[in-house]
């Protein structure tokens, strides 16, 4: 499962990047095809001047491209709320196998249909149906959440499953940071439309090798039997009702809460941070971009998740979970205010904990939940991802538009917002846990000892 996962999600950056520079360019040059801050390869040059023509063109094409991208992540996530759901619980009765394998042909769709649409020059908004077959097969998002079941399915309830978790985000780490390097060198050399046909082609390679050789992790034996209704309701009956003796409700919908807050925090920064740096003051290029997009997924989903182990060895893991966020608002702030390439760089070492809290939280969840509905238990954390998903690019894409021309910086100080939303409902998840266990030790002592006061 792991070299899927790093290929998917090689994937679904390589695309993203490809697709921002490509409709950044294709859009400015449709509405002033003989504008001067577009080089032949779509590099962006730099006027700071801004009442000069070629300052006012790239603010103006800077806030198509964004609201662009914001309808582009509607049509790729808004169907993952329903789809995510219904194959999420449906592989708990039927396995987990078959609905990966559904999940990339959609991926291989988009690809290879965007390919053709780019060769054929045909209008990006095409682009938005190619984009939408991927979202109606789930997407990354259920991807992810059938890994983090297959993980479940093959470990125990203890500290082993968080390390397995964290395993599936480094695996996840290296797609990410393969893709900056290789997008950025294939669009400046190749252009757009071979990079395409590249990444359709490993999609189609993932297709095959998930088909004859990811063996199935979900026992026969262990496999839901009840109707489909019931499975569908199982996704979300954590957060309707206390569902074992430690998988309460509240801990449920705090954890959920929390892990909103971080994916909110997350998903929207890609897209907005290749507007951010093709602007000024930076008018970075594509390699240039790629670079740092790799640079920072270095340090942050591999090295940071690499350092899990040894935090663990010396602090609880709610403890990780603040410090993650933490490094996430620092990162963020730091990010807003850069004015120069040196300040940029150093975001990726503020934020290199900022990953921290999403296998920690999914690992806190799987370990309240039975094995026989850790399907179901992902699928709703791939629901709420998907939502938040939608929210966060709407948000953010709305709000670099609404800011490009004055202090464009703005969007990732709502990103360290959503930070704080989860360090604030983490911390309320850890107090709530300990008095919840002082009440249940007392009750113990009481029902033991009956004349104790």
């Amino acid at each position: 499962m792991g070299p899927c996962l790093t290929i998917h999600l090689y994937s679904y950056l390589y695309c993203n990047m490809v697709i921002a520079q490509y409709v950044y360019s294709y859009l400015a040059k449709q509405k002033y095809p003989d504008t001067s801050f577009l080089s032949n390869n779509g590099d962006s040059q730099c006027y700071t001047n801004k009442t000069s023509p070629a300052y006012i063109e790239r603010t103006d094409a800077q806030t198509m491209a964004s609201d662009w991208l914001m309808l582009s992540s509607v049509f790729a996530c808004a169907p993952g709320i329903v789809t995510d759901v219904v194959m999420g619980s449906l592989s708990d009765k039927h396995g987990r196998k078959h609905f990966v394998v559904i999940s990339l042909i959609g991926t291989f769709l988009k690809t290879l249909l965007i390919a053709m649409g780019m060769s054929t020059d045909i209008s990006v908004t095409y682009f938005f149906l190619f984009i939408g077959i991927e979202g109606l097969t789930g997407g990354w998002c259920f991807v992810l959440s059938i890994a983090y079941a297959y993980v479940s399915d093959l470990t125990a309830s203890n500290n082993t499953r968080t390390f397995a978790n964290t395993l599936v985000e480094i695996f996840v780490g290296f797609g990410l940071v393969l893709s900056g390097v290789t997008a950025g060198y294939l669009i400046k050399n190749v252009g757009f439309v071979y990079s395409m046909i590249v990444i359709s082609a490993l999609n189609a390679l993932n297709l095959i090798m998930i088909l004859l050789f990811l063996p199935e992790s979900l026992d026969k034996s262990k496999r839901q039997t009840t109707d489909m209704l019931h499975l569908f309701k199982s996704a979300f009956a954590f957060y309707t009702r206390d569902t074992s003796t430690d998988g309460k409700r509240w801990k449920y919908i705090l954890l959920m809460l929390s892990y909103i807050g971080l994916t909110m925090s997350i998903v929207g920064r890609q897209s907005i941070e290749q507007l951010y740096q093709l602007n000024v003051p930076f008018c970075w290029n594509s390699v240039k971009i790629g670079w740092y997009s790799s640079i920072n997924d270095v340090v942050r989903n591999v090295i940071g998740l690499c350092s899990i182990k040894c935090l663990q060895s010396c602090l609880f893991d709610e403890i990780i979970v603040i410090v993650s966020g933490l490094s996430s608002v620092f990162a963020y702030t730091l990010e807003a205010l850069a004015v120069n390439d040196v300040m940029l760089m150093i975001v990726p070492v503020v934020g290199i904990f900022s990953i921290l809290a999403s296998p920690v939280i999914r690992s806190i969840m799987s370990k309240m939940t039975s094995p026989d509905k850790q399907g179901a238990l992902f699928a709703g954390v791939a629901v709420m991802q998907s939502v938040c998903t939608v929210l966060s690019e709407v948000t953010s894409k709305s709000t670099y538009t609404a800011t490009v021309d004055s202090f464009r910086g703005s969007v990732f100080l709502v990103f360290g917002g959503f930070s704080v939303f989860l360090l604030v409902t983490f911390i309320i998840f850890i107090i709530a846990s300990k008095l919840s266990k002082k009440r249940s030790i007392r009750m113990q002592r009481k029902a033991i000892y009956p004349g104790e006061t």
